[in-house]
């Protein structure tokens, strides 16, 4: 480089190190050098030199690291940027951003933004946001979004986003999100979401939603739900609650502390004798379900799941209805074939102290690709002499017909 630009170059560095303080309102009397512009290469090694941490710019370009008083428009720094006041407009870095005041602007960090006050406005980092404070904005990163105090913002984490101190907006996470106090936000997780305080919309998880306080909101996971108390509603293949105050779990298994639990015995039309485990809440419960039967030299058994709903009418009495879809197995330990008998059933109960018993009539459709004794579809399960519906389709015939059960309950 020749001397001739050396100087001019100079003559530039100079000149923005004595441009004319901007006259805009003062943010804090602490950072009370204004300037339009500056360059630095270390600070403070700079146009604004030791008083880099002292100066609000609105233009600051940072070829290294730079330390400013407040940013009112833009910074840019290869590396790092380090702001002592308020943040108004963007910073952005090749490694990360720090600001000690208010932010309400856009932070991009390389892998990292730090925010020590009140953040309003969004942050992007390659691995981590961090913000010691409330935040009202938008933070997305690679790895994780960390809130310690109360968020009202959305937060989209790669792996984790975690808020100590409530969260009050929505959480998105490729593996998990944690709240640690009660908030009225959502969280959504590829893999669990855990919830230490009350919570009041959503947890949505592709494993396992934890609540260790109230959730007056929904759970929704693949695998496990768990609420202390439920105010709301689970759908899951486990659901568990400590109390329910009111709301219900709907999955393949529902255990609730103060729920509904009953053992049956019963004979029906289909089986000659059944026993069946209802649990879950009186609203709504699981039923399983096992029936066994031996006619004319056909031995059948069959295993159900349903669902089922307890009534109560009156002190003493009330009313079941339940649904139940049973495999049956014929003459062999499992079945192949499509072999489906669907049961409505309409209970009336009566409570007799010890025990309940009941009855009532039952809707059944089997549904059967299975050969019976002369070779057509059906199957040997029954014989259709009261159906309302008797047609073959093909290898499958179907079949509706009323029937009847009772049992005794405990």
């Amino acid at each position: 480089m020749t001397r001739k630009y050396k100087f001019l170059i100079s003559i530039l560095l100079i000149g923005f190190s004595a441009m004319v303080d901007v006259k805009a309102n003062k943010w804090e009397d602490e950072f009370s050098e204004k300037k339009f512009a500056q360059l630095t290469f270390i600070s403070p090694i700079g146009t604004n030199g030791v008083k880099s941490s002292i100066t609000t710019n609105k233009i600051s370009v940072n070829l290294l690291v730079g330390v400013s008083g407040g940013v009112n428009g833009f910074e840019f720094a290869g590396l790092h940027n380090t702001t002592r006041g308020d943040v108004r407009g963007f910073q952005v870095a090749g490694f990360g951003n720090v600001a000690n005041g208010i932010t309400r602007g856009a932070q991009f960090g390389g892998l990292y933004n730090i925010d020590l006050n009140l953040t309003t406005g969004v942050q992007m980092a390659g691995i981590a946001n961090i913000i010691h404070g409330p935040s009202t904005g938008a933070h997305f990163s690679g790895i994780s979004n960390f809130v310690t105090s109360e968020s009202w913002a959305f937060q989209a984490g790669g792996i984790a986003n975690v808020t100590p101190g409530g969260n009050h907006g929505l959480q998105v996470a490729g593996i998990t999100n944690v709240n640690g106090k009660e908030g009225e936000g959502s969280q959504i997780a590829g893999i669990a979401n855990v919830n230490y305080g009350k919570s009041s919309k959503l947890q949505a998880a592709g494993l396992v939603n934890i609540s260790m306080s109230s959730m007056e909101g929904t759970q929704i996971a693949g695998i496990l739900n768990y609420a202390k108390k439920l105010n709301g509603f689970q759908l899951g293949l486990v659901n568990v609650a400590d109390t329910l105050e009111k709301g219900v779990p709907l999955g393949l298994i529902s255990v609730v502390k103060n729920g509904y639990y009953a053992f049956e015995i019963e004979a029906n039309d289909a089986f000659w004798i059944n026993a069946t485990y209802k649990m879950g809440v009186p609203k709504l419960y699981n039923i399983f379900t096992v029936g066994f039967k031996s006619q004319d030299g056909d031995e059948m058994w069959g295993v159900g799941l349903g669902l089922g709903s307890f009534v109560p009418a009156g002190k003493i009495w009330g009313f079941n209805f339940d649904l139940i879809a049973t495999h049956v197995n014929e003459n062999e330990w499992w079945t192949d074939e499509l072999n489906l008998l669907n049961r409505l059933k309409i209970n009336a109960w009566v409570d007799l102290g010890a025990f309940q018993i009941y009855g009532g009539p039952t809707l059944n459709i089997h549904v059967s690709d299975l050969k019976d004794r002369e070779g057509n579809p059906g199957g040997n399960l029954i014989e259709p002499r009261l159906s309302f519906l008797n047609e073959t389709h093909g290898q499958t015939r179907t079949l509706v017909y009323p029937g009847i059960n009772f049992g005794i309950r405990f």
